[in-house]
């Protein structure tokens, strides 16, 4: 009974992305609350279609939503930090099952050049890691006092880099894994624990 109703509201999610042309929410949206959404919604519907596919091996997985992924790629979804991992994962996982082991390949490359370049840097704070929350990065993103990520750096450290790495040697993407490798075992590798 309750993953019919979690069913049907992924459906209502999928009519509805697919039935608007624009995904703002009113004068006050934009920027980085409309691309954190995105990547939310991109990230929750490309897992709901996994789910369907690992279900019935009969589903046919709905491409739209990877042809979406790979329209807002560059210009839409946000990596904000270490708990927009999933959803890139879950978008990784579409195109892999799409068929399109390179981009799906590509896209974790990215996101472990993204922590690399951002947690290695001698400049700024890095990406915030899975402890904190879209919210909170948004509202210090904005200039809003949030004394948890203020009082924090996450330089030198990355809790999903291994993870992401373990994805790619299970590909045999050894290729794309040399052009990461050296300054990704700079990287501290921490591991997440939920209170």
């Amino acid at each position: 009974m309750i993953s019919h109703l979690i069913n049907s509201q992924f459906d209502l999610l999928k009519t509805e992305f697919f039935s608007r042309t624009n995904y703002l929410e009113g004068s006050w949206d934009g920027a980085l609350i409309y691309r954190s959404r995105l990547t939310i919604v991109l990230g929750w519907l490309s897992a709901y279609e996994l789910f369907r596919k690992h279900g019935n091996n009969a589903y046919a997985i709905d491409d739209r939503i990877f042809q979406y992924i790979k329209k807002y790629r560059k210009d839409g979804i946000w990596f904000w930090g270490e708990t927009a991992t999933p959803c890139f994962i879950e978008m990784s996982l579409m195109g892999y099952q799409s068929g399109d082991v390179t981009f799906s390949n590509n896209l974790l490359i990215d996101l472990i050049a993204k922590i690399m370049v951002d947690n290695l840097s001698n400049e700024g704070k890095g990406l915030p890691n899975p402890y904190y929350s879209v919210e909170q990065v948004l509202l210090y993103s904005y200039g809003f006092p949030t004394r948890e990520i203020a009082d924090d750096s996450f330089l030198g450290s990355s809790y999903h880099v291994n993870t992401i790495i373990d994805m790619l040697v299970r590909r045999n993407a050894r290729a794309s894994l040399n052009v990461v490798w050296k300054d990704a075992s700079k990287l501290l590798l921490c591991e997440f624990k939920s209170t």
